[in-house]
């Protein structure tokens, strides 16, 4: 219950729709029911078709580029609580 991936799924389709030069990467295991509801989304809005150049989908771990962390404009990391602070 910690993270809110499923709160990116939510709108996923309407910040692809309203931008459509834009690009969105899930990265990162499913740790809960909200993750499987985000990836089910997410798997969703990328086989209809309509996003297959705008959408990547990895649910696990992934050791992500230097370059491509660089290349982003800004970095979603949604969170219900933050324990640490």
């Amino acid at each position: 219950k910690q993270k809110g991936v499923d709160f990116i799924a939510d709108v996923a389709g309407w910040l692809l729709s309203t931008y459509p030069d834009a690009q969105l990467l899930m990265i990162g295991p499913i740790g809960d029911p909200f993750g499987s509801y985000a990836k089910e989304k997410m798997d969703n809005l990328k086989k209809c078709g309509r996003y297959s150049q705008n959408l990547f989908v990895h649910a696990d771990f992934l050791a992500v580029p230097v370059e491509l962390k660089m290349s982003c404009d800004f970095c979603l990391m949604p969170s219900r609580d933050e324990p640490f602070g």
